[in-house]
């Protein structure tokens, strides 16, 4: 029989039923409908929250059915939307006028990220974090999250940040191939916290973005 890795964050085998079966998932994805309305984004508010709790069911939903043990332990939840609202740091992204998707962007160092492990971080500097993103199920493979992303780079430089960091479950393949499109790199691998019984595993990604000129 074959041995078990020793070490804490075993290595992704592409012929894994599993994964195999969430990259043709993914291939699916990608032949859904393109966007022929605006997309924007703007501060979440009290209203957004039961639009946030649907489309936050539904991610958790597809991380289950593919095995993803990421937002299987009733996490996140109204009272973290909640917490990011009062912080200023929750947004909700827009396809013409129906919310579309969410995600959290903050500037507030993350205690996580100081035991990073097999790598380190590119920069020393302040930084923000992307936190809970996610899309509605009709949009995905359509491109939304690529806008979306685009509008976290955005928000990241107004806020006088050029580091952008983000972790994802070792097993979310999807989010990983979003972040490598967008010129993310893998920095090493932290524990978050989370509920007992789940994995605390994450894999660390960082981009470091380049200020756009002023025209004159």
């Amino acid at each position: 029989t074959m041995k078990r890795r020793p070490d804490m964050f075993a290595k992704f085998t592409p012929t894994e039923k599993l994964d195999k079966e969430l990259l043709k998932e993914i291939e699916r994805d990608k032949s859904r409908m393109g966007l022929t309305q605006p997309v924007s984004y703007r501060p979440a508010e009290e209203a957004d929250l039961p639009a946030m709790l649907d489309i936050t069911r539904q991610a958790q939903s597809y991380l289950k059915r593919n095995k993803v043990d990421q937002w299987q332990d009733g996490y996140p939840n109204e009272e973290a939307f909640r917490v990011d609202m009062e912080r200023g740091e929750s947004y909700v992204l827009t396809y013409g006028d129906q919310a579309a998707g969410f995600f959290t962007l903050s500037s507030h160092p993350d205690a996580c990220y100081q035991d990073i492990t097999d790598g380190k971080w590119g920069s020393e500097g302040p930084y923000c974090v992307l936190h809970r993103c996610a899309i509605r199920a009709e949009y995905r493979g359509s491109g939304l999250s690529d806008h979306m992303m685009d509008f976290v780079e955005e928000l990241c430089l107004q806020r006088g940040r050029t580091v952008l960091r983000v972790d994802t479950h070792r097993k979310n393949k999807a989010m990983q191939a979003m972040l490598a499109r967008h010129g993310f790199q893998f920095r090493g691998n932290v524990l978050v916290r989370i509920g007992e019984g789940h994995d605390p595993r994450r894999k660390a990604y960082e981009k470091i973005l380049r200020r756009k000129e002023k025209q004159a």
